[in-house]
């Protein structure tokens, strides 16, 4: 066995169910009348405004005036803006760099709208047919408990 593998322990690794079940069910058409609703700029940026979005493989915290400090994969940071447009689509505009390679700049944005059952949707506008449920309760924490990680690693890649 090569030494950077890891055993598969299907006890810790597979989860219950089908997460992807309720994103089959709308791609496929199962889930009928489901009917969205763009939310409003306001309620976006109060949805991220200091608060730290977790992702697979790192995080973004969005601060005060538009400031973004994120991490993720390869200890690469991300350093520059976030904002709402005023289709309540959330923005972030940052530099990406790692000790790995040299700076990347980077636009992404996403559209959310909410559903007749209080859920909210999400979507990279570079595809606005890949919606899946987001839950803010789950993805987004108060503060930035991932700030000395940032600083950590901002400090390797400036070298």
């Amino acid at each position: 066995m090569r030494a950077d593998w890891n055993i598969f322990d299907p006890e810790e690794q597979l989860v219950q169910g089908n997460i992807h079940k309720p994103d089959f069910d709308i791609a496929s058409g199962k889930e009928q009348g489901l009917s969205l609703k763009r939310i409003d700029a306001q309620e976006v940026a109060r949805m991220y405004f200091g608060k730290t979005w977790r992702w697979e493989d790192g995080h973004a915290y969005f601060g005060n005036n538009g400031a973004l400090t994120a991490t993720a994969e390869n200890n690469s940071v991300g350093e520059g803006k976030w904002y709402v447009t005023g289709k309540g689509e959330l923005c972030i505009e940052a530099r990406w760099s790692s000790a790995n390679y040299d700076s990347v700049d980077n636009k992404r944005c996403w559209a959310h709208a909410g559903d007749n059952s209080a859920r909210i949707w999400q979507t990279p506008t570079s595809d606005m047919r890949a919606w899946h449920v987001f839950e803010p309760g789950k993805n987004l924490i108060n503060g930035n408990p991932y700030a000395r990680r940032f600083t950590h690693l901002k400090r390797k890649s400036d070298g």
